[in-house]
């Protein structure tokens, strides 16, 4: 009997595993071709517990699925149907194909959670149920002692990336030791991706533009695959575009990039007609390429991909010549708003705009239908 630590924090018993176990060392194990079959499999059943916050081994479980290992592709393919149970049945010889149809910006509002309200929950199986939804008292106490309990899981906001995350005890000491107070003597809180590239200094934090695709993410995951009644997006395809993002920006030295964020760090100390300097279009090119990445003139064929580009570029000009960031804001996170798109679909939900701006990994495994934000958007 083993633990599995998610990408939340969070343990889960399973007797597939020995010891403590990564959730990413897990993805790792099920590729790796150096273990036995019997392994490598136990690895496919523990992800499949897991359900949809297994998502990240989606891909490979695709590939295993066509693999000539009549055991690896049964298990595989067990393995897909827990951890996106919406996949259609695929020959071996077929692969998933995005299939888009045209869906725009919804109007519509909703009131929430309603006392004694059910909702259908459709099991793997294919059987369809009404279940109330649960309702848990969750205790929140402000920290008046610098000392924690062990175990004791602190939830807190970066100062500089004002990423939501799991601040532990050895995270919170480095932050107190590494970073320090500011100048009235209050605490500071830097995650980890902060505290390791230093930008918790002033000299050099006032340098780094924050920008983030996770805008145009988080619009194909609830038009495309959270939303709609018939997923047009499966999860391995939208992973499969992250990635794509990814590859595309790190060719670009000067970009800097936290998964758990969706967000690129670009340090302008680096861009300028100086020596040793690269030329702002160095940096402009890398963010033309990134967004090609998402292939919007297929999936979003009203929209005008130059103009969205051209709310990036005139951020990081401006940026460039007066390092201003965006009004109010610490993040560049244009959306889709204003770009050409329809102003009315069929998906008869609304999605508040600060849910696109926000979007994180970790969103991908939650149910939007027991969200009570749903005021009117816009993208």
């Amino acid at each position: 009997m083993g633990e599995v630590i998610t990408n939340t924090g969070s343990k889960v018993s399973m007797e597939e595993v020995e010891g403590t176990v990564n959730l990413q060392d897990l993805y790792q194990d099920v590729t790796c071709t150096d273990y036995t079959e019997a392994y490598r499999i136990r690895c496919m059943e523990a992800c499949a517990k897991l359900g949809r916050q297994a998502w990240g081994v989606l891909p490979t479980l695709h590939e295993l699925s066509k693999a000539q290992s009549v055991k690896l592709a049964d298990a595989a393919t067990a393995a897909l149907r827990k951890v996106d149970p919406g996949m259609p049945s695929l020959k071996k010889d077929m692969v998933t194909e995005t299939h888009v149809t045209r869906r725009g910006l919804g109007t519509s509002t909703s009131t929430g959670y309603e006392k004694g309200k059910t909702f259908a929950y459709t099991a793997p199986n294919g059987t369809v149920t009404y279940k109330k939804p649960e309702r848990r008292k969750v205790k929140v106490d402000d920290i008046t002692t610098p000392e924690l309990h062990e175990g004791t899981r602190v939830y807190g906001t970066c100062c500089f990336c004002e990423k939501t995350a799991i601040f532990p005890k050895n995270l919170m000491k480095c932050n107190e030791v590494v970073a320090g107070p500011d100048r009235s003597g209050k605490r500071r809180l830097f995650c980890n991706f902060c505290l390791r590239n230093e930008f918790y200094k002033l000299k050099h934090s006032k340098n780094i533009l924050i920008l983030s695709y996770r805008g145009l993410i988080g619009y194909y995951y609830y038009c495309f695959h959270a939303i709609p009644k018939t997923t047009s997006m499966y999860l391995s395809d939208l992973q499969a575009y992250i990635e794509l993002h990814v590859k595309m920006g790190v060719q670009n030295p000067l970009f800097r990039y936290d998964p758990e964020s969706l967000c690129w760090f670009i340090d302008f100390t680096k861009v300028g007609n100086r020596p040793r300097q690269m030329p702002l279009n160095y940096v402009l090119e890398t963010a033309m390429d990134i967004l090609a990445a998402f292939n919007l003139y297929d999936h979003v064929k009203d929209c005008s991909p130059a103009t969205l580009f051209n709310k990036y570029k005139d951020a990081i000009v401006d940026f460039h010549h007066h390092r201003r960031r965006p009004a109010g804001q610490r993040l560049l996170v244009p959306t889709l708003f204003g770009c050409g798109i329809p102003m009315e679909t069929s998906l008869n939900k609304a999605i508040p705009i600060q849910a696109l701006k926000n979007f994180v990994p970790n969103h991908m495994i939650e149910n939007f239908k027991n969200t009570t934000s749903r005021t009117g958007w816009r993208c």
